[in-house]
């Protein structure tokens, strides 16, 4: 991605508000868009429950859609999901989200972003 591609959408990002727990937004995921959960948001960055399901256009809401965690495949053939994955505030608006629905978290949801704060783990 170029440079300035990239300043713009930090400069677009730093006027937005950071999204709330339990948002569910579609983001730009390669040629596709894919939904992803806020489990929590914080000083550094942004919490994202990733689902496995893949889209060609953009969904604008996903309320009573079943959005299901994966496991990935070797050969790629099936799209992944991520249970829990950190991302900085600058990674997450580069998805360029858009919310497109709200579901409560649970507390199972929370348990990789507990092992990540016990660890004190970083951003991507």
């Amino acid at each position: 991605m170029a440079w300035g591609i990239i300043n713009k959408i930090i400069r677009r990002a730093r006027r937005q508000k950071p999204p709330d727990a339990g948002n569910l937004v579609s983001v730009v995921s390669e040629n596709q868009f894919a939904v992803m959960k806020i489990l929590a948001v914080d000083h550094g960055g942004v919490h994202v429950r990733l689902y496995a399901e893949r889209f060609s256009r953009r969904p604008n809401a996903v309320q009573g859609l079943a959005l299901t965690l994966a496991a990935s495949c070797a050969d790629g053939t099936k799209p992944f999901s991520i249970g829990h994955m950190p991302l900085s505030y600058g990674s997450y608006f580069m998805r360029e989200p858009k919310i497109c629905g709200s579901r409560p978290v649970a507390d199972d949801e929370l348990e990789g972003y507990g092992m990540w704060k016990d660890a004190h783990g970083g951003y991507f």
